[in-house]
């Protein structure tokens, strides 16, 4: 008997462009240099925190269509999926990738990039309370 992983998978959602200056909302107070910088450091962190643990949960991205041509070839590992939505869609493709599961043990977790004081374990726990 194969005793393979079963990968959760954590869905990073920026419902709004994060990363084209001439689309996003800057902070109060902040300029939109730093409103992107900040955008993207907020999303990195968890594609950071995710990544340490690669063997059980698998990053799906959904970033807005305006951000594309921003996004660095190397802006996420290369085992995690990116999916550009027009923001019109955005609710149709939550719900597909919510409802749609890769194995009978696998879970899903919608993130918002900009959600802070959550660490791995968190998520986790959180995984682990969905039936």
């Amino acid at each position: 008997m194969s005793s393979s992983l079963t990968k959760n998978t954590v869905i990073i959602v920026a419902e709004t462009p994060i990363m084209n200056p001439s689309e996003i909302i800057p902070y109060q107070n902040l300029s939109v240099k730093y409103s992107v910088f900040l955008n993207t450091l907020l999303f990195l962190n968890w594609v950071e925190i995710l990544s340490e643990d690669k063997e059980h949960f698998s990053i799906i991205a959904l970033l807005n269509e305006k951000d594309k041509e921003y996004l660095s070839k190397y802006f996420l590992p290369p085992d995690a999926a990116t999916i550009f939505y027009h923001e019109s869609h955005l609710p149709e493709i939550s719900e597909y990738l919510f409802k749609k599961k890769a194995d009978i043990n696998s879970k899903t977790i919608i993130l918002f990039y900009n959600s802070i004081g959550f660490k791995l374990n968190d998520i986790s726990r959180a995984l682990n309370l969905i039936q």
